[in-house]
C-alpha cells in the first residue's frame, strides 16, 4: 500500500528545496551588498583624505599668482565641487549600507521560511515513518492470522440426511 500522504511529502520536499535555494541566493546578495558597501566606504575614506590635500593644492596655486576676481570665483567653484562630490560619495555609501541592511533582513526572512518549510517536511516524514511502521505491523498481523487459519482444521457443517 502506498503512503497516503506521499504527494504532500513530495510537495513539502520541493518547497524546502525551493526555500533553501532562496536562502542561498539571499546569502549571495548579502555578500555582494557587503562588498559594495565596503568599496563605497573605502572610496569615501580615500576621498576624505584626498580632498583637504586638493583644497590645499588649489589654494597654493591661487597664492602663487596674482588673484583676480575670476580666479577667486573659480577657486570657490572648485571647493564647492569637491564638497558636492564628497556628499555624493557619502550618499552612495549610505545607500550601500541601507541596501546591505535590507539584504540582511531579506536573508533572515528567507532563513525563517526555510526553517518553516523544513519543519513542515520533517512532520510529514515523521508521520510517514510512523505510518510505515504501523503498516508493517498490520501486514505482519494479517500474515500471522492467515497462517493460523491455514493451520486450523476446518469444520465441515454436518448435513442432515
Amino acid at each position: 500500500m502506498e503512503y497516503i500522504l506521499a504527494d504532500v511529502l513530495t510537495v513539502r520536499e520541493r518547497r524546502e528545496t525551493m526555500r533553501l535555494n532562496e536562502l542561498a541566493k539571499s546569502k549571495e546578495t548579502v555578500r555582494q551588498a557587503q562588498a559594495q558597501r565596503n568599496r563605497k566606504a573605502e572610496a569615501l575614506r580615500e576621498y576624505q583624505a584626498w580632498r583637504p590635500r586638493q583644497e590645499q593644492h588649489l589654494f597654493d596655486r591661487l597664492k602663487t599668482q596674482s588673484a583676480s576676481v575670476r580666479d577667486l570665483i573659480h577657486y570657490t567653484h572648485e571647493l564647492r565641487k569637491l564638497r558636492k562630490d564628497q556628499a555624493a560619495i557619502a550618499q552612495a555609501a549610505d545607500q550601500a549600507s541601507h541596501r546591505l541592511a535590507s539584504a540582511r533582513s531579506d536573508m533572515e526572512t528567507a532563513r525563517r521560511h526555510y526553517f518553516q518549510a523544513h519543519r513542515k517536511k520533517v512532520k510529514i516524514a515523521e508521520h510517514k515513518d510512523i505510518w510505515t511502521e504501523q503498516e508493517q505491523r498490520r501486514r505482519q498481523r494479517q500474515a500471522d492470522n492467515e497462517m493460523e487459519e491455514m493451520g486450523k482444521p476446518r469444520r465441515c457443517p454436518v448435513q442432515d440426511l
